[in-house]
Formats: C-alpha cells, sequence, structure tokens
C-alpha cells in the first residue's frame, strides 16, 4: 500500500521516472476505490475529486508535495517564514507539468485547442482569457488566476462534481 510520504520520498530522490508514475498510480487507485483519503479535502471533495477521475487526483498529489517540499525545505524567495502563495502557485505548476508530460498527460499547444474550438482570444487579464469566434452566441471564458495556488483551484474543480 502506498502512502503520501513514499511518494514524497520518490518524487524528492528519482523525480517522475516510471518507478515514481506507478507508484503514484498506485495512490491514485486507492485514493479512488476509498482506501485512502486526500489530506485537507472534506468528503463532498474528495467525492468530486474522484468522480474527475485519475488526472485530477495524481495532479492533487502533485500539487501537494510541490507544497510540502518547499514549506519543509525552507526554499522560500526570502528564505524565512512561509513561502507566499506565488511561490507555492509557481512550484505547483512545475511540477504538475513535470508530472503530467511524464506521465504522458500533457496536451501540447493546448491554446491552438481552444483557438479552433472557440475562436481567437479577444481579451486576456490576470484573471481569465476570453476567446470569441464572429458569429457565435457565445464567448469561452478561462479562469486564470482566481486562486492563490494551483492546490486551491484543484480544490475547486473537485466541487465542481
Amino acid at each position: 500500500m502506498k502512502c503520501f510520504q513514499d511518494i514524497d520520498e520518490a518524487i524528492a530522490k528519482d523525480g517522475f521516472t516510471e518507478s515514481t508514475l506507478h507508484a503514484i498510480d498506485e495512490l491514485v487507485n486507492q485514493i479512488e476505490n476509498g482506501s485512502t483519503d486526500l489530506p485537507r479535502f472534506n468528503l463532498r471533495e474528495h467525492s468530486g475529486v474522484c468522480k474527475a477521475g485519475p488526472a485530477l487526483i495524481g495532479a492533487s498529489i502533485v500539487a501537494r508535495y510541490a507544497e510540502r517540499s518547499l514549506t519543509a525545505g525552507g526554499h522560500a524567495g526570502s528564505g524565512q517564514g512561509s513561502p507566499s502563495n506565488w511561490e507555492i502557485d509557481e512550484l505547483q505548476e512545475k511540477f504538475i507539468e513535470q508530472w503530467a508530460r511524464a506521465a504522458r498527460l500533457w496536451v501540447e499547444a493546448s491554446d491552438d485547442i481552444v483557438r479552433k474550438g472557440f475562436g481567437p482570444m479577444i481579451a486576456e487579464g490576470a484573471e481569465a482569457k476570453v476567446y470569441y469566434r464572429d458569429g457565435s452566441p457565445a464567448v469561452l471564458k478561462e479562469r486564470a488566476s482566481i486562486y492563490s495556488t494551483t492546490q486551491k483551484a484543484l480544490h475547486f474543480a473537485a466541487n465542481l462534481h
């Protein structure tokens, strides 16, 4: 039975090797079948993550590792106190991308896919990108940074399911 500490140690030691990916997959399966809980998720959030599927569960595991490695290792930019949300978010995004690429879940040129489906980006701000195709009755709003960390965005996604 895999636990979060096993995953943390494997990522820290080996990165996202086949062995580490296998260990993450084992933990994902344990979470999906209810034999292991996601820390900091209430029952509703846990259920939502499980309904969303293995990719969201894996991303949550990796985001948790990134935050714990930053706070436990004292790698915060100032070297003092707790790291800021942007530091946590950047590290979470970095590790999730590394994991997703290694697990062959990463979609290259995803912006192109969105543009093909919904038209060109017509606006971009700190919180969202907006896409619109002439003649379409709708726009697509892709929220970018309304959450202080990637982990908080994953919690929100879990509540959608």
